[in-house]
């Protein structure tokens, strides 16, 4: 499958940066073999593909969790590398929600429950 085939048909595409929650650094640091593999696998689930078709992408910091992990969303899309930093850029000035607080929390809500990059 050819991802060019579809950059005409389907503007920037959103998903999640990686399926699990970021793991904290003991997590990654004293695993070895199969338990090592398991947490590289999950880790970039989500991005080898884009990064294997050569596709533009922009990680996105969107919020924290709980624990105060960063939490982030991808944006790709294969046509247009500026629209990537314009959605980026517009998320973030209109949600503040990379912005953390003391307690590793989002500083600011989501300006509308309709945001729009445009």
């Amino acid at each position: 499958m050819r991802a060019d085939r579809y950059s005409d048909e389907v503007g920037a595409l959103h998903t999640a940066v990686m399926p699990i929650t970021t793991p904290t650094l003991e997590q990654t640091t004293y695993c070895d073999g199969l338990a090592y593999l398991d947490v590289v696998v999950s880790l970039t689930r989500n991005t080898r593909p884009i990064n294997f078709l050569g596709l533009p992408a922009l990680s996105v910091t969107c919020g924290f969790t709980p624990d105060g992990m960063p939490a982030s969303f991808q944006i790709m899309d294969a046509a247009c590398r500026a629209l990537l930093f314009r959605i980026g850029h517009r998320f973030q000035m209109d949600t503040m929600l990379h912005k953390p607080t003391s307690l590793g929390r989002p500083t600011g809500q989501a300006a509308s429950s309709r945001w729009s990059p445009r």
